[in-house]
């Protein structure tokens, strides 16, 4: 996978297949799903979602991209800008991420303080990102 640090993400039409675009100022990473399908994949990077690593060479990304939500359903790793497959996910895979992921936030925002304030924008962000595509 190619590896792209940009200032801002870019629009849709113009994110290129097998390309992750990084935003370190946004804490943003944003593909098309690896699968092929063309479906634009957002990450945001905190310790609450997704962490990147990078050795001046290669990006990796933990945890795996689940794209249960998806029609595609993919599911795979990116380590060392190398997409590393993993089997489909199911819909009970996905509910239950889903719920992790709600009860992850909800333990570690209060609305009003910092981080809350953090997640609401972040939130908003990439709503305003999914909105273009």
């Amino acid at each position: 996978m190619q590896i792209k640090f940009v200032d801002t993400i870019p629009r849709a039409d113009s994110v290129k297949d097998g390309c992750l675009y990084i935003s370190v100022k946004y804490n943003m990473t944003t593909h098309r799903c690896a699968c092929g399908c063309g479906t634009m994949v957002p990450l945001p990077i905190s310790p609450a979602d997704w962490t990147l690593a990078y050795d001046g060479e290669h990006v990796s990304l933990n945890p795996s991209v689940g794209n249960g939500a998806l029609a595609c359903r993919s599911h795979y790793f990116i380590h060392d800008s190398q997409v590393i497959w993993l089997p489909k996910m199911s819909e009970a895979q996905t509910q239950i991420q889903i719920d992790a992921d709600k009860a992850v936030l909800e333990q570690q925002t209060i609305p009003g303080s910092p981080l809350g304030r953090l997640v609401d924008r972040l939130r908003n962000f990439i709503q305003s990102i999914i909105k273009h595509f």
